[in-house]
């Protein structure tokens, strides 16, 4: 790629991939490994409901150091919240990171959905949403058969002295129950807010 930078005209910047060197820590790509036995409807069902709530769910080519991404920008007006998947992970690594991006969603990390009463936390610092939506995708996947490095990849966001008191152990709880829920059976429409009398 090539991107503006500071104090030069251009910079060209690599995929990992795209270099030569010496292997990478495994820790670095740990994260988007899964094991266990995972029924793939629990995967096509989640996605089937995530349009529900009106999240685009797709599957992008991305380097080797991302799993996904996460973004209220979106440009069609039918959908509010756009979830990227690695086109290359298998369908049990697919559902774990689906199951961490959609954590960020439920969590409030993006914002409120108005129509669904979520809550609104876009304050939250980068570790303590990285940590609350991790503990929402390691409870789902454990629970749908699915082992994951949650441990490892949560070890990178904890320092001593974090003062990690804003991690909300209730909303964490719903939030894995809610997606969990979207993997057991496809959810009824929503139904649509009443109009306000004149």
């Amino acid at each position: 790629m090539i991107i503006l930078a500071p104090r030069t005209p251009v910079l060209l910047v690599y995929d990992v991939a795209d270099t030569d060197g010496p292997p990478l820590p495994e820790k670095l790509e740990l994260f988007t490994r899964t094991s266990g036995r995972f029924n793939p409807m629990i995967l096509e069902r989640t996605i089937k409901n995530c349009e529900r709530d009106k999240i685009r769910v797709e599957r992008k080519a991305m380097g080797q150091l991302q799993g996904g991404f996460t973004t209220a920008r979106v440009q069609d007006p039918n959908w509010k919240i756009r979830i990227g998947l690695r086109e290359a992970l298998d369908e049990g690594a697919a559902y774990a990171v689906l199951c961490h991006e959609l954590a960020h969603v439920y969590l409030g990390h993006l914002g409120a959905d108005k129509e669904g009463g979520g809550p609104y936390r876009v304050n939250l610092r980068h570790n303590v949403a990285e940590i609350e939506a991790e503990s929402v995708a390691h409870i789902v996947c454990r629970r749908a058969g699915l082992r994951t490095h949650s441990a490892e990849y949560l070890s990178s966001f904890v320092e001593d002295g974090d003062d990690l008191d804003s991690i909300s152990i209730d909303l964490v709880s719903r939030a894995a129950g809610r997606i969990e829920d979207m993997g057991r059976r496809l959810l009824p429409p929503r139904e649509k807010p009443a109009r306000a009398r004149r």
